[in-house]
């Protein structure tokens, strides 16, 4: 994790903020309503799970192409897995 927070910030020191990873959230507590940016989860027809961890996989591996400048060998080290893997999920996501 602390090799992932310094391939993601440009300080010199790393603090707790860069260490947080942005869990997803489902359901608004107030509202009991589902969160729209995941679809498949639906708190009256219950969770398409193949669907939301698709979902999840899919904004994580953007969001790491995005934080390494599309650099898929140093999003993949942001993610902690192996190159291929990186490379396997992103086609079958078809991340651009």
């Amino acid at each position: 994790m602390i090799e992932q927070a310094a391939l993601i910030t440009n300080d010199s020191v790393i603090t707790r903020e860069h260490l947080v990873i942005e869990a997803p959230v489902f359901w608004d507590n107030d509202k009991e309503t589902c969160n729209k940016d995941v679809p498949g989860l639906n708190p009256l027809n219950g969770i398409q799970l193949d669907s939301v961890m698709k979902s999840i996989e899919k904004k994580y591996i953007s969001k790491a192409l995005k934080l390494s400048k599309g650099n898929e060998s140093r999003a993949a080290q942001l993610l902690d897995i192996n190159y291929s893997t990186f490379r396997y999920r992103r086609r079958m996501l078809e991340i651009p």
